[in-house]
């Protein structure tokens, strides 16, 4: 997504999510206020900026309060297969993953779940590549105890949809009797949430529940 070039007069919000504004000097304040004033924005600040605290941040709530409507698209996860596990998660860019094989550096996927995801390189081709790089993930040593598969969330233009993830898992006989969900809050998509590789996480898949739990990390 490209979007769209900010215009005179528009308004720039700033926000202070992680340390709180107070921490800047007042001259590198006042001197980016001023560049940002004379290119002709209207630059506000959010309600709780700068809030600060021993930390040099704000509480919690404060912070919260300060960010853009939720996500419409957070937490819509999808059940592909049924089930129901627990294990350490592994996991990152498929392709990316996937350069790793036959080095010293693959991880042991034995007792693992696989959080996985990727971003559109191919063009038209993604889904081809996708499934192609997903194959030879499945071949590796190890593969055949993986737990259970988290897929995140792909940018519109990998047409990588429910109907056509469930169609590519539909082929792989390794992949049954494991819970897969799919459109998780990770991957090149916002929101991108983060998760603990090494950590262990928590799986419950049926119907169109979906619980994931990070039980350790």
């Amino acid at each position: 997504m490209i979007p769209n070039k900010l215009n005179i007069g528009n308004e720039i919000r700033v926000i202070a999510p992680s340390r709180s504004l107070s921490v800047v000097r007042d001259e590198v304040f006042d001197k980016a206020l001023k560049f940002l004033s004379d290119k002709g924005f209207v630059i506000s600040f959010s309600k709780n900026s700068r809030e600060i605290d021993e930390t040099n941040s704000s509480s919690i709530q404060s912070r919260v309060e300060d960010l853009l409507q939720p996500s419409q698209q957070a937490k819509k996860y999808c059940v592909i297969q049924e089930g129901s596990c627990q294990g350490e998660i592994i996991g990152g860019n498929l392709c990316t993953l996937n350069l790793l094989q036959g080095t010293e550096f693959m991880p042991d996927l034995q007792d693992k779940i696989l959080f996985l995801e990727d971003d559109n390189i191919m063009g038209d081709y993604f889904t081809f590549e996708f499934e192609r790089n997903l194959q030879s993930l499945i071949q590796t040593m190890g593969f055949n105890r993986v737990k259970g598969i988290v897929f995140g969330r792909f940018d519109s233009s990998c047409n990588m949809d429910k109907r056509t993830i469930e169609r590519i898992i539909s082929t792989k006989k390794q992949l049954k009797n494991i819970p897969i969900i799919f459109n998780v809050d990770f991957g090149h998509v916002l929101p991108i949430a983060t998760f603990p590789i090494g950590g262990v996480a928590k799986i419950e898949a049926k119907g169109n529940f979906v619980s994931l739990e990070i039980i350790k990390h």
